[in-house]
């Protein structure tokens, strides 16, 4: 016997319209729910709290609150939430500082 779960989702990204292709994206597959959308790293935190996704795919490089220091406070706030940045910059110091705020 197997069970039906569906994995929460949730997009945290600053640019709407990247945040509305992932919505829509999330839409066609069976196995995933979208729970919700935060366009920074302050309203991110609050909503993982309340919501709790299994699943937050989180932009790098945002104003404010930057990908990194969600990062390291959603692994304090919500340890359980699985994190996955999204990113275009590709230098070394970046994907390892976003490799250890999720340590």
């Amino acid at each position: 016997m197997t069970l039906d779960v569906l994995i929460k989702i949730m997009i945290v990204d600053d640019h709407a319209v990247l945040r509305e292709g992932i919505h829509y994206l999330c839409l066609t597959a069976s196995d995933f729910t979208l729970v919700g959308e935060a366009a920074n790293g302050e309203d991110a935190l609050e909503l993982c709290y309340k919501l709790q996704p299994d699943l937050v795919l989180l932009d790098l490089m945002m104003p404010g609150m930057n990908g990194i220091a969600t990062t390291k406070a959603m692994r304090k706030q919500c340890p359980e939430v699985k994190i996955l940045i999204l990113t275009s910059f590709t230098t070394q110091d970046l994907v390892h500082q976003a490799i250890e705020a999720g340590s």
